[in-house]
């Protein structure tokens, strides 16, 4: 079994707060704070037996390496050795409160210190061989394989980061039926850094060799945050209008650079072989040249923009009769310099460094060079994307009542943007982040990947009445019954279709994320609800050789979700607060077939690819039920 292996965490938390009461109508609080996590990906290779170890394609290794072929197999073998990270955090905060007439005041402030340890094998740790199906690895033909190089295998980082923060609030009663609420933040994270210098970037993508001991220039020194909201509750507080409106920022963190750490010369060098012939399983010790001679690289821009964003929302809220509350409400967002991560070392295309004319589609010529040939695969991170979401939701809610408690929702929205994460696979979206757009992000643009137009979700719980006055034996068996239930119903997420070529890879320099042609007149979300062919893959036809598809992204929606969970409760009582609770708990009542994602690849090679849309999964599983017994006390 080459499978993965097991994960452990360990975590320790303390904190602790003064409070001094001032006066009696002012309060300073300090807290001082101090967290250690340390997630580890793998169990240590001590606490394994590897008395057969299969097959090995780095003769200084204790593990297989790993063999995919995407799309077919689930892979196999070991692409990593144990991946340690650790992260301290030391904090230190300061508040103040006071009342003054109509004005509630709050300032503070917050510094934290952040020390990463970092321990990390990249993907070409143990060497990872790709096929482009099951008939080449049968037959040993590799499409390419990835290897960490001699000498480059400094893996370890110790890094340490500052986090200063300062706000000042106002809540303003400004009517006795209006409040405002007017506030500031500024926040600055300092550079991370490396205790003994192991980091380097590309000051510019041209450059022939990175520049060590440098990272990134700090783009976080001007991030001040306006936020301002209002209150304003009319009729005896039976209905109240909210709104809020604020800019937010997101800085350069560990998570931002830790994907740089695994492939980032000279201190980790992977190299690629990528041509035909490669031999397998010995492309390692006979044809290392051919690796050697472009590392990859994954870094970021070094010149990072400042990550922002703007909120804003508005919420109306009215009870009714007695126990109901009705609310609707609409958010709104804008994102700007949002991370997306691209694979820009693609070949020179027609007229390169120059964009093309407006209505002219850009063309890779046969044999042009690649835009830095220094490197081999490029995986970089931009702070250059952009997001647009609207949506507004309406709820209902029923207060519990004679036993009865009810709440529902419903949401309608709208999300766009230029990329949905920064890997390919990490994020836990259902189709991989990264693509070949860094030069085209406007063919980045399209639905976000967690688009999910219309949700509605109910819960309603209710004791039954029957029994409430019995007493003796008939009160243990006719009283304290309850029944729950949950409504889910959602639309389905966006995906894109692909297609996997050799030819396009060799022309345009690699084809991640590559995305076919729509035919003339064609509809590009043609569901036909088959499971078997999710999409009439007649809608698309293959890109020409050299150039990008005109296929937009996130076009095909894929199935909804809906299920319902049904409950049924018996509470037994004994003593004044004590009962016992036996539950039936079903999931998914109605066994609803809820399909997952289908197979987005549409053509392989240019030509039609037989698992097409065909769904294997479901989402969630199928009806479950389980008994249950709860003592409360």
């Amino acid at each position: 079994d080459f499978g993965g292996v097991g994960t452990r965490s360990n975590k320790h938390v303390v904190s602790t707060k003064w409070t001094a009461v001032l006066s009696s109508a002012s309060v300073n609080e300090f807290n001082v704070g101090y967290s250690d996590s340390e997630p580890q990906g793998d169990v240590p290779l001590s606490q394994f037996d590897f008395a057969s170890k299969g097959l090995l394609f780095r003769a200084d290794r204790v593990r297989m390496g790993q063999i995919q072929v995407p799309g077919v197999l689930s892979d196999i073998g070991y692409r990593v050795d144990s991946s340690n990270y650790r992260q301290r955090a030391y904090t230190l905060k300061e508040g103040y409160s006071q009342v003054k007439g109509d004005h509630s005041l709050r300032l503070g402030g917050e510094w934290t210190y952040y020390r990463y340890n970092v321990a990390s094998c990249s993907r070409g740790c143990n060497g990872v061989f790709e096929f482009r199906s099951l008939a080449n690895l049968l037959a040993g033909t590799v499409r390419r394989f990835d290897v960490m190089l001699p000498g480059g295998d400094i893996i370890g980082r110790d890094m340490h980061q500052h986090l200063l923060g300062t706000y000042f609030q106002d809540n303003w009663r400004a009517a006795r039926t209006l409040t405002l609420n007017l506030g500031l933040r500024y926040e600055f994270a300092s550079t991370i850094q490396e205790k003994d210098g192991k980091v380097s970037n590309l000051i510019n993508f041209l450059d022939p060799d990175v520049t060590v001991g440098v990272l990134y220039k700090n783009p976080t020194a001007k991030s001040f945050s306006p936020r301002l909201g209002f209150v304003w509750a009319p009729s005896e507080g039976t209905q109240s209008l909210r709104g809020g409106v604020g800019i937010f920022y997101e800085h350069p963190m560990l998570y931002n650079v830790r994907t740089s750490l695994q492939e980032l010369p000279p201190f980790t060098l992977v190299g690629r072989i990528e041509q035909a012939g490669i031999d397998f399983p010995n492309a390692f010790f006979t044809q290392l040249g051919s690796a050697n001679a472009r590392p990859n690289i994954r870094t970021f821009q070094y010149d990072l923009d400042q990550t922002y964003m703007y909120r804003w929302s508005l919420t109306y809220q009215r009870q009714f009769w007695t126990n109901w509350v009705a609310s609707a409400d609409y958010t709104g967002s804008r994102g700007f310099n949002l991370w997306q991560q691209s694979l820009p070392n693609l070949r020179k295309w027609e007229g390169w460094p120059n964009q093309p004319p407006a209505g002219t589609d850009k063309f890779f010529p046969a044999g042009a060079a690649r835009i830095n040939p220094n490197f081999g695969e490029m995986r970089l991170q931009y702070s250059n994307a952009h997001s647009w979401y609207d949506g507004a939701s309406f709820s209902l809610q029923h207060r519990l009542t004679a036993g009865f408690q009810f709440g529902a929702a419903f949401t309608l929205s709208k999300a766009r943007d230029e990329g949905s994460g920064v890997t390919s696979g990490g994020d836990e979206l259902p189709q991989d982040q990264r693509g070949i757009y860094a030069w085209d992000l406007h063919l980045k643009r399209g639905p976000s990947s967690y688009d999910t137009r219309k949700v509605f979700t109910a819960n309603a719980s209710y004791e039954l009445p029957f029994g409430r006055d019995a007493t003796g034996i008939a009160a243990a068996f006719a009283k304290g019954w309850q029944i729950n239930t949950i409504i889910t119903l959602l639309d389905g997420y966006p995906l894109s279709v692909l297609e996997d070529s050799d030819a396009q890879t060799t022309r345009i320099g690699d084809d991640e994320m590559l995305r076919p042609d729509l035919i003339p007149g064609g509809n590009p979300n043609p569901v036909t609800g088959n499971p078997d062919r999710w999409f009439d893959l007649s809608q698309f036809t293959p890109a020409r050789i050299g150039y990008f598809g005109n296929l937009p992204r996130n076009t095909v929606t894929s199935p909804g979700l809906a299920t319902v969970d049904f409950s049924l409760f018996k509470n037994v009582l004994f003593g004044a607060d004590r009962r016992i609770q036996f539950r039936v708990e079903i999931f998914n009542l109605f066994n609803r077939a809820n399909f997952g994602t289908p197979d987005m690849t549409a053509f392989v090679n240019e030509r039609p690819n037989p698992n097409a849309g065909r769904i294997t999964q479901t989402r969630t599983p199928a009806r479950q039920a389980q008994l249950g017994l709860r003592v409360i006390f």
